[in-house]
């Protein structure tokens, strides 16, 4: 599996596989229960940027496939409730689902039209960085 990367403002640059995901708290075991028609299991975002140690200058997330061909800017504030899917029962989220990880914001069904980018939901993801944006 294709680990995550966290970084940017942070204090500590997270390189995160599999099973480092298992030992973040608290899981999210049923997604389905906060996203109906979505499966796996999680990490909420917010636990990810606690870990690394998010600097207080940092504003906004960005998310970046595993191959780069995709980026989605989300304001830290609106993504911190966001999920990062990894698994599937016991085993890695699988590729039909967007996996190995993948973003979900569990509110994207209550976003509004003019605001996308905090409904993004990112496949692949493979890096997290956070910035401080004008």
């Amino acid at each position: 599996m294709s680990g995550l990367t966290v970084s940017g403002r942070v204090e500590h640059v997270l390189s995160l596989r599999f099973t480092d995901l298992l030992t973040i708290t608290p899981q999210v075991d049923d997604v389905s229960a906060l996203v109906p028609g979505r499966a796996g299991a999680a990490v909420r975002l917010a636990s990810l940027l606690e870990k690394a140690g998010a600097q207080s200058a940092a504003t906004h997330v960005v998310l970046i496939s595993r191959d780069g061909a995709f980026t989605a800017r989300v304001e830290i504030a609106e993504a911190r409730s966001a999920l990062i899917v990894y698994r599937l029962g016991s085993g890695p989220l699988p590729e039909k689902d967007g996996g190995p990880i993948r973003y979900l914001n569990p509110q994207a069904m209550a976003c509004e039209p003019g605001n996308k980018a905090a409904c993004s939901n990112v496949k692949f993801l493979g890096s997290i960085e956070l910035i401080t944006a004008a």
